[in-house]
């Protein structure tokens, strides 16, 4: 499997041969994009490896994944991650959806359509960079926006022997039952004036070939399975409302951020900074026990 050099790492290169005053904070930092087989397919995925990362010391993993029609370099760009990465010394990973989708049972996108298995697809990914880097397997999180959030609240539910905690940007539990064998944190993060995933983003499931819509919200259909049965705390800034309960089952923690005016958009400073905020909330939902 060989990586290609993408040109913001090149610039990187660039920028450290020639500034004054010794080496950039950033000069290691890189950007590849890599190729793998997953069910039979060649599959790709771009990969943000901080400066200064120790290959040998066991670090958090983030998946970013895109929204219908885009890439894993669109949303590595839309979204910030890779400064929060450098600053919190994680890895990035962007994959790239089957035909620019993911398959979720949503009744969205070429990859339902053929039946891609997308789980499969992030698991062959966490295996792969284990090869190169060493991984904490108590700190592997999954966020994206619009349909890659369907995908991450799936990941949620299909992969939760992997994933820690996931965080949805404008999106909803659509598609599949949800079923995980462990919880998982969950943050949903998402906008008043959403026409495309309309806020609270109500759970859509998949029986006998249709969506049928259910009469509960994806944060309160997580609360159930994680077993929360605290109150939530609120606090107000700005447009942005945050109501979180924690103490759920196996100290995980269920978060509603409603960002107040946001259409099906990726909130920006001063509003709210998405990635820091999900960068927060990863870090302090790691696995609490021994699997």
């Amino acid at each position: 499997m060989k990586p290609e050099i993408s040109a913001f790492a090149l610039a990187i290169l660039v920028f450290a041969l020639t500034a004054c005053g010794g080496a950039s904070p950033m000069a290691s930092a890189t950007t590849h994009r890599f190729s793998i087989k997953s069910g039979g397919l060649d599959r790709s995925y771009v990969v943000f490896r901080p400066a200064g990362l120790a290959t040998s010391r066991a670090v958090p993993v983030v998946f970013v994944l895109h929204g219908l029609g885009d890439s894993g370099t669109s949303i590595e760009q839309a979204t910030g991650f890779d400064a929060v990465s450098q600053a919190n010394q994680f890895v990035a990973i962007y994959p790239d959806g089957y035909a620019n989708s993911w398959n979720t049972g949503a009744g969205v996108g070429r990859a339902e359509q053929v039946g891609v298995d997308d789980v499969a697809f992030i698991e062959a990914i966490l295996a792969q960079e284990a090869k190169d880097q060493a991984i904490d397997p108590d700190r592997v999180f999954a966020t994206g926006f619009s349909l890659g959030a369907v995908m991450t609240h799936h990941l949620g539910c299909e992969l939760s022997s992997r994933i820690a905690a996931i965080a949805s940007m404008e999106g909803a539990l659509w598609g599949r039952p949800c079923r995980p064998n462990r919880p998982v944190s969950v943050l949903q993060i998402h906008g008043t004036l959403d026409a495309a995933v309309p806020y609270p983003g109500m759970v859509r499931e998949l029986e006998g070939g249709s969506l049928v819509d259910r009469n509960i919200s994806t944060v309160d259909l997580w609360k159930q399975l994680d077993q929360c049965n605290k109150p939530p705390s609120h606090a107000v800034t700005g447009s942005v409302t945050r109501d979180v309960v924690t103490g759920c089952s196996q100290d995980t923690a269920v978060a509603l951020y409603t960002v107040d005016g946001l259409n099906h958009d990726i909130a920006s400073p001063p509003q709210l900074d998405e990635a820091a905020e999900i960068w927060v909330f990863f870090a302090a939902h790691g696995r609490a026990i021994p699997k």
